[in-house]
């Protein structure tokens, strides 16, 4: 096992207007990338932007404010999250040595005990067979990130993520 690990991060931001994506800039993206090696330092693990890219439009509104349709409609969920999957694979970037992180505008996604993920989420590596790896990655609220001023949800310090990336192992 190397004892040092360098980790590309693909960054995608999904927005509905040029105003809110306009708070996800290449400074804020740096700044959540140093907190991230801050974080990892000690397990000799540092990550490093591998791209970005901004998807905004109202177009993207259904993943951009990442919503599970009806809780209580499992049949419509099925349909929501076969259309999350796609997005994602459709905007996966590098190998599957690379890290890949959607950023939205907002994230309401039911978990299995009933409670919701308003921060974030990664797909747990273990889950994923051979044929749906491309959907590996984790979904985070813009508003976690170092500095944004989005909305009042949590603390924007950067600090989601590096929760999130620990799942990915």
């Amino acid at each position: 096992m190397p004892r040092n690990l360098t980790v590309p991060i693909h960054f995608t931001i999904f927005a509905t207007n040029y105003t809110t994506s306009s708070q996800v800039t290449v400074d804020v993206l740096l700044a959540q990338v140093k907190v991230l090696n801050t974080a990892y330092l000690d397990l000799g693990i540092q990550f490093y932007i591998s791209s970005f890219n901004y998807h905004v439009g109202e177009e993207f509104r259904p993943f951009a404010q990442h919503k599970s349709k009806l809780l209580d409609e499992p049949d419509k969920n099925k349909a929501y999250y076969s259309y999350v999957e796609r997005v994602k694979q459709e905007n996966r970037y590098g190998g599957f040595d690379e890290i890949n992180v959607w950023i939205v505008e907002s994230l309401t996604t039911p978990t299995c005990d009933g409670g919701v993920y308003e921060e974030g989420y990664c797909t747990l590596a273990r889950y994923l067979t051979y044929s749906d790896r491309s959907v590996d990655g984790c979904v985070i609220n813009m508003a976690t990130l170092p500095n944004v001023t989005f909305s009042d949800l949590g603390t924007p310090n950067g600090s989601t993520l590096v929760h999130e990336i620990g799942h990915c192992g």
